[in-house]
Formats: C-alpha cells, structure tokens, sequence
C-alpha cells in the first residue's frame, strides 16, 4: 500500500462572500460535496445574521407608546430613531419627571426657570383638553437649565385648566413656580399621562434670547395628564436637537 500523502494542516476559512468553487480551489483535498455543505452553512450563517440586524433595525419601541402619532401637527417632521442616541431616544419615551431624570443622568441640580405663567382664554376649542373657546387656562413657558453648567436641556410649554385643578396643585403653582412634574409628584394626587406624539420640530420665528441658548431645532413630544378621567394640563417638551 501507498503511504498515506502528507497532510497540510487546514487553516479557518474567514466568513465573507464565498463560492463552492473557491472552497474546493482552496482545499483540493475536499470533496465537492462537503465544499457544498460547509457553502450552504456559511450562507445560513450570514443569512441569519443579515436576519437579526433587519430585526432590530424594524423594531421601534415607540409604536405602542405614542397613541396619536398620525395625528401630530403637520410642522413636526418625522424622526429615524435609529439616527437618536440612547438619551434621546429615553428622552422621549420618558414617562416620570423630566427634572429628575436629568439630574440622575447628567449628576447636576436642574433648576427651573419660569418664563411666563399667565391667565388667558381659549380662542378656539381644545380637542386635547376636550374644553370649548373662552375656556380660562393657565399658559406656562419655562426652560430646564444644569445649575452648574447652565446648559438648556429642555424648553416646555404647558396649558392648565384650573378649574379642573386640584387646590394643592393650584396652591403649588403660585408658590413654587416649579416644573409641573415636581408639583404633580408633591401633591400627591393620581394621574395618569398619555403621550400623544413626538417628531423633529424647526421653530423659525423662536425669540432671540432663548434661541441663543437651544437653536432652534429640537426634539419634541406632546403628552396629556388626566386626573379623575379629565384632561387637565397639556405639555409640550422640546429637548434641543444638539443635546447628546
């Protein structure tokens, strides 16, 4: 009998785009349809792989949160998730204090600043506060700045209805001028939010002095809170695009 040809150890095949016949050019020493086989396992590898990146980039979190999202105004833009960073993206789906979630997450004090707290009637119905024009509401306007830093990480603005407030929250309103989350948690009443929608919103005509310190493109989301099942504050939070 014939001694067995000498062996050249086979080296790994690295996984990129292959052919049956390029195995067997590499190894001779393969049958062809082993070549076949071992071809057909790489592409189900790469096939599967090329699956599960599909997957995650179809997933969005969003869709079971934001409950009136077709009907967001028309000047919001929509938004590629996958383009946001994560404290973007945790901006948005958000659904406790704004205020303490950046304090836990930038490790600095946020302070408010109230920019305008007035009373004013309604000059149309609001299908979100579900009240007809001449309705009294409370308009807010405030900024979330870092105390130390002094970085602007969001500019709201809110409408109250005060005759469905309850008193402690009334009460707070005009002795804390504080953000609305606070208030809400201090208080101690049950409510509930629905977030309506989210998109990119380009604010043209924003005044100087707050444009200065946000741009004027954000990210932003439109919510409700409702307690005793009525519509009684509806919020609207931009957080500056640059924000990262």
């Amino acid at each position: 009998m014939k001694q067995s040809e000498s062996r050249t150890p086979m080296q790994p095949v690295i996984l990129n785009t292959v052919s049956a016949a390029s195995i067997v050019m590499q190894y001779p020493i393969l049958k062809l349809n082993n070549a076949i086989n071992y071809y057909r396992c790489h592409r189900l590898i790469i096939n599967y792989g090329y699956l599960e990146v599909q997957k995650k980039m179809t997933f969005d979190p969003f869709s079971d949160l934001f409950l009136m999202q077709k009907a967001k105004p028309a000047h919001l833009t929509q938004i590629d998730i996958q383009t946001l960073t994560p404290f973007q993206r945790a901006l948005l789906v958000l659904d406790g204090t704004v205020t303490k979630f950046l304090e836990a997450y930038t490790l600095e004090s946020i302070e408010i600043s109230l920019l305008k707290q007035e009373t004013q009637k309604l000059l149309t119905d609001h299908p979100w506060l579900e009240v007809p024009k001449e309705t009294n509401v409370i308009a807010r306007e405030v900024l979330l700045r870092g105390q130390q830093s002094t970085k602007v990480y969001a500019y709201a603005n809110s409408l109250l209805v005060p005759s469905l407030l309850p008193q402690e929250v009334r009460s707070m309103l005009q002795v804390e001028k504080g953000g609305l989350g606070r208030i809400l948690l201090n208080s101690l009443i049950e409510e509930r939010r629905e977030v309506l929608w989210y998109g990119h919103e380009h604010i043209a005509d924003l005044a100087a002095n707050i444009e200065q310190l946000t741009g004027k493109d954000f990210l932003s989301r439109t919510y409700r809170i409702i307690v005793g099942g009525n519509p009684i504050m509806f919020i609207n939070e931009r957080f500056p695009l640059h924000l990262n």
